[in-house]
């Protein structure tokens, strides 16, 4: 049963369970909900809110401080050019949610790619927003990964793709010793044989190393080289910077990523929702191949 749109409570009573968010169609209903609660126009919130509060360093993101129902407390920042107004989301999905199920038929829209990634993110961003109302932040981080790594299987699935997570224990050559792996994402093929795999994850913050070490570690033990990609939401948290109360921190590390790249070899595809300034005004090859997430929904997943 849905709640009612315009209360707080209703939407973290059906983020805490995840029964609530099982086809693509729930996440979507629950991001407009979530906009309709807030009365987001884009800039600024409207209702449910003490405050739109504009980051210090870069006016492009917003927190969101909830009103006295969800105790004052601050949302993540959000990007205010990639989330979707309450008015552009219902537009938005109309347009788009049909045509996942035909998605290469958006290769030469690009103005449709762009709406793409914005309503995903837009999905993604107004769960997050809702947990962090619960004020408990460990538990937040936990479900959004949770949350953000079902969104984009179920994306995927939209598109025609068989998409699911798989745990697969495998004998290190020449020992008795198991090693277990957790794949975030196996795309497979009609028959069921293994394409390629993915890990999905909300920032890189203390995770980039393992993807990297992860696909080695997994070549090497498998005897197999699969395309291996991967899948982030943002690399932006919350500052602390010295007298700014509300600024934002970069978790995304180009050297590590850049030394992890040339050690190991390039992952088949890295693909973001927001991508930082860094990797937009960077000239280093390594970080210009950072994509997207519409060129692994319209192009590269198809290809592997």
């Amino acid at each position: 049963m849905r709640s009612d749109s315009g209360s707080i409570h209703g939407l973290i009573e059906r983020v805490i369970d995840q029964n609530n968010f099982i086809k693509l169609s729930n996440f979507l209903d629950f991001a407009g909900d979530f906009l309709q609660c807030l009365k987001f126009d884009g800039q600024d919130a409207h209702r449910n809110v003490q405050a739109t509060i504009v980051a210090g360093q870069n006016q492009d993101y917003r927190f969101f401080q909830y009103d006295q129902e969800a105790n004052f407390c601050v949302t993540r920042p959000i990007n205010s050019k990639m989330m979707l107004s309450e008015t552009e989301f219902f537009s938005v999905r109309e347009q788009l949610e049909p045509r996942l199920k035909n998605i290469r038929s958006l290769k030469g829209d690009g103005e449709a790619r762009k709406r793409l990634n914005r309503l995903i993110y837009t999905c993604q961003q107004s769960v997050g927003c809702t947990l962090d109302a619960r004020n408990n932040p460990n538990g937040a981080r936990k479900l959004n990964g949770e949350f953000f790594e079902r969104l984009v299987r179920l994306v995927i699935n939209a598109c025609g793709l068989d998409c699911a997570t798989e745990t697969q224990t495998l004998l290190i050559p020449g020992t008795s010793t198991e090693f277990k792996f957790q794949h975030d994402a196996v795309l497979k093929d009609a028959l069921g044989t293994w394409k390629a795999i993915g890990q999905i994850k909300t920032s890189t913050k203390d995770r980039l190393d393992k993807v990297f070490m992860d696909r080695l570690i997994y070549e090497k033990v498998s005897n197999l080289s699969l395309p291996y990609f991967l899948v982030v939401l943002n690399d932006v948290q919350r500052g602390n910077k010295k007298g700014t109360k509300y600024s934002l921190s970069g978790t995304f590390l180009p050297g590590h990523y850049k030394a992890y790249t040339l050690a190991f070899s390039p992952l088949s595809g890295v693909y973001y929702l927001d991508r930082t300034p860094a990797m937009l005004v960077n000239q280093d090859k390594v970080l210009q191949d950072i994509k997207t997430l519409d060129e692994l929904l319209v192009e590269d997943m198809w290809n592997f």
